[in-house]
């Protein structure tokens, strides 16, 4: 096979190709009589391999000692499976983290999608209630002050601004109306 023929079936381009034969990471190329690479079925499983292997994360540096070991002989065989050996370990440590993440990533969206729900169950239907009220369950559609709300309801879409301005707002003593006594002697 040629360059390009390898470089389309393994998704490689030829000069990542050019560059693992360079570092050692496949053993070198059988050469047509022109000198031009010809791909056996020999050097295409190294390039499999090596693809696989750095997909999966493995040093560069420990593939290209395990190749150098391979063209050694068999007298290399148990220096190369330590090789593996240590790199499967090292995978399946990162593995470990990889899913540890994952479960932390599921449960921190699983509190996003719980927390919309609780919100959308706590939308009053009908009109605006304006600032000074939370909305509460449809089940209970009784409306509250802020500020005489338990902590864990004072959630509303108003912005805090608004929210802390509605509880002066009803905390301050109303205005005597105009025309009316207070009830103080003049």
């Amino acid at each position: 096979m040629t360059i390009a023929e390898v470089s389309q079936k393994f998704d490689i381009s030829a000069d990542t190709l050019r560059y693992y034969e360079r570092i050692g990471l496949i053993p070198p190329v059988p050469r047509s009589k022109s000198g031009i690479r010809d791909y056996d079925e020999e050097s295409c499983g190294w390039i499999e391999m090596m693809k696989c292997m750095r997909k999966a994360g493995v040093q560069i540096e420990a593939l290209i000692e395990y190749v150098t070991l391979f063209r050694q002989g068999d007298d290399t065989a148990d220096a190369r499976k330590a090789i593996l050996v240590e790199q499967r370990d090292q995978l399946v440590d990162r593995m470990a983290d990889m899913q540890a993440s994952l479960d932390r990533l599921n449960q921190k969206i699983e509190n996003y999608e719980r927390s919309e729900r609780e919100r959308r169950a706590c939308v009053p239907q009908g009109g605006d209630t304006g600032p000074y009220f939370l909305a509460f369950p449809k089940s209970s559609m009784a409306p509250a002050i802020i500020r005489n709300a338990p902590k864990h309801l004072r959630r509303t879409s108003t912005s805090r601004a608004v929210a802390a301005q509605a509880a002066r707002a009803a905390s301050a003593s109303p205005a005597p109306m105009a025309g009316r006594s207070t009830g103080l002697a003049t």
